[in-house]
């Protein structure tokens, strides 16, 4: 029996969540958030941390400092006058989308741990375009929330790292079973591990303490009808999400649901398709790899 497919290398199917989530806990090398991250996201947890406190925390990553300016300075933001510096940046971007950027940040460097440079590049092209159609989606209905669904459309599939890691060839498996069957990847990914980037990507998020709303996006995005709240951005992810695969076929009816749920029709939708395709080259050119 080939080792891979002893029956101790993935959970029973009948796995409860919490058994499977014992399970994942047990992978080696699982990519964890940089810890600078984690500290600045711990600081911005004090509703008193002031701007020079968080440039300093900043400035200790150059990295990140340049990530930041080039951030505020792209066509994300639509600032006219180039921002030099990270103090009045940090005072324009205000704390809370400050937050989303560090989540950004942080997710684009677990990207970068993926050891298969195409497959690396095909998960983060993807990742990025659900956040840009979750930005478009949002912008006349749900402005508030903008910045929030972009970061969540860059963290929707982030569990798929772990499966990566874990196992590359039978991560492999599960994308070609995708691409050769009308299977789910979710239902690829069951077939090869026992669990899918589903509990991955939740445990992923609870072990870094993220909000229970980026939890059930990553949870949800395939089904939200299923999801403990009605939060509109577990719509809008599975929305983003489907849309990104539009680019390379036509709309379906599978988009109906989401459509009725956030008070979109169809002439909206195909708007929104154009920009993203537009803005998708801007923004992978300014968060590439």
């Amino acid at each position: 029996m080939n080792e891979s497919e002893k029956p101790s290398d993935k959970p029973s199917p009948n796995s409860t969540l919490k058994e499977k989530l014992k399970f994942i806990e047990g992978i080696q090398n699982i990519p964890a958030m940089p810890v600078i991250v984690m500290d600045i996201l711990n600081k911005l947890n004090d509703p008193n941390i002031s701007v020079p406190e968080l440039e300093k925390s900043i400035s200790l990553d150059p990295a990140l400092v340049s990530y930041i300016l080039r951030i505020i300075n792209s066509p994300f933001y639509g600032i006219r006058k180039e921002i030099l510096t990270i103090s009045k940046a940090l005072l324009l971007l205000g704390m809370k989308n400050v937050k989303n950027i560090l989540i950004g940040y942080g997710a684009r460097k677990m990207f970068l741990s993926i050891e298969n440079k195409k497959i690396q590049q095909i998960l983060w092209e993807h990742s990025v375009s659900v956040g840009v159609f979750a930005k478009l989606i949002c912008e006349d209905a749900f402005p508030d929330i903008q910045p929030q669904a972009y970061v969540a459309g860059l963290l929707h599939d982030i569990g798929k790292i772990v499966l990566l890691v874990h196992d590359p060839k039978r991560f492999r498996a599960s994308i070609n079973v995708t691409l050769m069957s009308d299977k789910s990847s979710v239902d690829a990914e069951y077939e090869q591990f026992g669990f899918s980037h589903i509990e991955t990507g939740y445990f992923m998020l609870n072990k870094f303490k993220f909000s229970n709303i980026l939890k059930d996006v990553v949870q949800f995005h395939h089904n939200p009808e299923f999801a403990p709240s009605d939060d509109y951005l577990i719509w809008i992810i599975g929305l983003a999400n489907e849309l990104s695969y539009f680019l390379k076929e036509k709309v379906g009816d599978n988009i109906n649901p989401y459509l009725e749920k956030l008070n979109l029709n169809i002439n909206q939708l195909l708007t929104i398709i154009k920009e993203g395709e537009a803005e998708l080259e801007s923004q992978l050119a300014t968060m590439k790899l």
